[in-house]
């Protein structure tokens, strides 16, 4: 019933709209992972790979989850897991970070974990500083369906680095208590 949440129908109408809207920054690439409902398996295309060939600003990194490297911090950018969100905010994130391959979880500062359109932060979670990312969307019909109420807005960190890597992380979380009404044309609430 994803038709019925949408306002801009298709893969080429979604496309422009996302090309459109998103704003540019100045500060550097974005960068993109996609998610589940990022994906048209039939076409095998996905809308963060075209999104990325037509914005120059946005380094598209593939599906579901990554790594980028910042200097010396490395961070896992992931959409998340399958599944909602459990009771604690933090337990779905805590599994995640326990089942990393150990290589990689000791080589990883910071995760990013989008998908149940929430926030929270979890220091220090076996040796990585853990973000569930807010997200762009407001309360649906789908999310309200779901038990979901969606936290609107993002998070900048602000990373200092000493002699061995990361020393302190901070976070300004950019939360908008009130989302801007009628932004999605002709889509009913």
């Amino acid at each position: 019933d994803a038709v019925y949440h949408q306002f801009a129908h298709g893969f080429d109408a979604q496309l422009k709209y996302a090309i459109d809207a998103y704003p540019k920054s100045a500060n550097g690439p974005t960068y993109l992972v996609d998610g589940n409902h990022d994906t048209y398996r039939a076409e095998g295309a996905t809308t963060g790979e075209w999104f990325a060939r037509s914005r120059p600003d946005f380094q598209y990194l593939g599906w579901h989850s990554a790594f980028v490297d910042i200097g010396p911090c490395r961070i896992f950018v992931a959409h998340g897991a399958k599944g909602g969100l459990s009771y604690a905010r933090s337990y779905r994130i805590q599994k995640i970070l326990e089942q990393m391959d150990t290589t990689e979880r000791s080589q990883t500062d910071i995760a990013l974990f989008g998908h149940w359109h929430v926030a929270a932060h979890l220091p220090g979670y076996q040796s990585v500083d853990a973000f569930l990312v807010p997200c762009f969307q407001r309360q649906t019909r789908f999310l309200r369906s779901l038990g979901m109420q969606p936290v609107i807005g993002g998070l900048v960190l602000e990373i200092e680095f000493g002699q061995k890597g990361v020393w302190n992380v901070r976070v300004d979380w950019r939360l908008y208590r009130e989302p801007v009404v009628d932004d999605h044309p002709g889509l009913k609430f």
